[in-house]
């Protein structure tokens, strides 16, 4: 385990760092729980061999610190995470982010779009939600007696991870999870500036007929047999594939940095051609079948494309 200073009150991030090449994998996790076991075998995966890999904490969150001065809204956690990559001197890395996680990663790509070189979004939280699990509580209530609450109601698996939070710093980032962003993450999604493709569990059901995603041109891979945590769900649910072409800009090796102004472009004339408006829930994203897209091949549970010869990529790819 190692840390990293992001304050307030000097507080310290905690991280599980694989050496290896740059550029590096950068994983944040969802609400309640901890990258070191949520991405720990994707991390390992084979295919993945050489890759520098960094599993980050939240604060609050895992085996990070607890600051009790923290505002824990999604723009503070986005920062402290800058804070982190500037300090270890990392830029334009592969980020995966999981749900609250991938809200998080959406501010800090649309504000920081230097240190994040690509993004894959494991079923983000789009947009405002209800969150009973700490609406119905004041603060000081919560930490009495609604985190033992939640902590029974989520179940022993993620009530494993759930119960290494600070209950203050899951009351207020649920809040802050339940309120969203301005712009809303959803319109982050659609304006961001580095490619980025979206997963979901096809036991989640919830993206698959999102109508803006579905004109944004986004990609979006299915994980069959799988819900909302895939990586845990299934074995293969983020894991890398070997790269079989010409050597192409993925995630085992490649940058992919030529294509970052091409993907954005074809993003941004879907969105002229909408005709409805921005989905406001947590997840997003359709199969977008029959389309082509000139976007790097990302991540196996993500988006399962060959690198061709010439300029693009095709876009449905082929069926797991």
């Amino acid at each position: 385990m190692k840390q990293v200073e992001v304050g307030p009150e000097g507080a310290r991030l905690g991280y599980v760092e694989f050496d290896g090449d740059d550029p590096a994998l950068v994983f944040l996790h969802g609400l309640g729980a901890c990258s070191p076991i949520y991405f720990a075998r994707t991390a390992v995966d084979p295919v993945l061999a050489g890759r520098r890999a960094i599993m980050i904490d939240f604060l609050g969150f895992g085996i990070s610190d607890r600051p009790a001065g923290f505002g824990y809204t999604l723009e503070d956690h986005a920062a402290s995470i800058a804070r982190a990559l500037d300090t270890l001197g990392l830029a334009r890395v592969d980020m995966v982010a999981h749900s609250m996680g991938g809200s998080i990663a959406l501010v800090l790509a649309s504000r920081r779009p230097d240190l994040v070189g690509r993004l894959v979004l494991a079923e983000p939280n789009l947009g405002p939600s209800a969150r009973p699990r700490v609406e119905p509580f004041t603060e000081a209530a919560f930490v009495q007696f609604g985190f033992e609450q939640a902590l029974t109601a989520v179940g022993p698996e993620w009530g494993a991870t759930m119960r290494l939070a600070d209950p203050v710093a899951l009351y207020r980032t649920e809040l802050a999870l339940g309120r969203g962003t301005t712009p809303m993450m959803d319109e982050l999604l659609l304006n961001l500036a580095v490619p980025c493709a979206l997963v979901e569990g096809a036991l989640t059901a919830e993206l698959a007929e999102d109508p803006s995603i579905r004109a944004s041109g986004i990609p979006l891979r299915v994980v069959s047999a799988a819900g909302h945590c895939m990586m845990l769900d299934k074995s293969s649910g983020l894991r890398p594939r070997h790269h079989r072409g010409p050597r192409g800009p993925d995630l085992t090796t490649g940058r992919g940095d030529q294509l970052c102004a091409a993907a954005a472009s074809v993003r941004r004339t879907a969105r002229l051609r909408r005709s409805v408006p921005a989905a406001r829930h947590r997840s997003t994203t359709a199969t977008a079948r029959s389309r082509r897209l000139q976007v790097p091949r990302i991540w196996r549970g993500c988006v399962n494309l060959k690198w061709p010869r010439g300029d693009g990529l095709t876009w449905p790819p082929a069926t797991p």
